[in-house]
């Protein structure tokens, strides 16, 4: 079981460059679990006793508000790791999980992996890469967030989400990708029409197609006017 574990864990981007006699301790202290669409897997507060990494599916990270209202905070997608921080310093979890889809997981130990990092260099620096990562990420959400428009965030998205593709299919809901741009669903679909109407996109359903790279850039950046 452990040997199958391990070649789990190749596939979780934090893994993936360790070598396999330290992924081989990794495994001893990891667990691979399966979870049904909608399950809640952690509640804020809870004490963060697990580093959980995605094989297949998808997992929301979101907060709640004192009066119930949701912010999607990230979607943790296959191959990648939620819940490190917390876990690795015998804390608590800042946020909500819940599975989007069913998934499967796995759980590593904080506290085994904390004392497998004091041994095994190659381990924190895996970690040091992931951190930036995820930093780099959560700096670029608050830009987003506080600085840019819904339009130009919906453009920044697409932009990402697309990966150098023209086309690129919605795997998630607008009510969802309303709530990680930090709107309203009423407000997204504003904004899909405004950048329909600049020609820069065509939206059939959760197919949206990029008709010109170029002008979304510019519109993710602020530059020309959303009228």
């Amino acid at each position: 079981m452990a040997a199958d574990r391990q070649g789990l864990l190749k596939k979780i981007d934090f893994f993936s460059s360790v070598p396999g006699e330290v992924l081989s301790k990794v495994a001893l202290i990891s667990e691979v679990v399966s979870e049904p669409s909608g399950k809640l897997l952690f509640s804020q507060g809870d004490s963060a006793e697990f580093i959980w990494g995605v094989l297949r599916g998808k997992v929301k990270l979101y907060k709640l508000s004192f009066n119930g209202k949701q912010q999607t905070v990230a979607i943790a997608d296959e191959g990648e790791t939620f819940g490190e921080i917390a876990a690795l310093k015998g804390q608590v979890y800042p946020v909500y999980a819940e599975a989007m889809e069913d998934v499967d997981l796995v759980k590593i130990s904080g506290e085994g992996l904390y004392r497998l990092i004091k041994e095994e260099p190659q381990v924190a620096l895996g970690l040091v890469a992931a951190m930036a990562e995820k930093l780099k990420h959560l700096t670029d959400m608050i830009e987003r967030l506080s600085l840019k428009e819904v339009p130009e965030r919906l453009a920044d998205y697409i932009l990402r989400a697309s990966r150098g593709k023209d086309i690129l299919l919605l795997d998630i809901s607008k009510g969802e990708l309303a709530r990680l741009l930090g709107t309203t669903p009423e407000t997204l679909s504003r904004s899909f029409r405004k950048l329909s109407k600049l020609g820069v996109i065509d939206v059939r359903g959760s197919m949206i197609r990029i008709l010109s790279r170029q002008h979304l850039e510019e519109v993710a950046e602020g530059l020309p006017p959303l009228t």
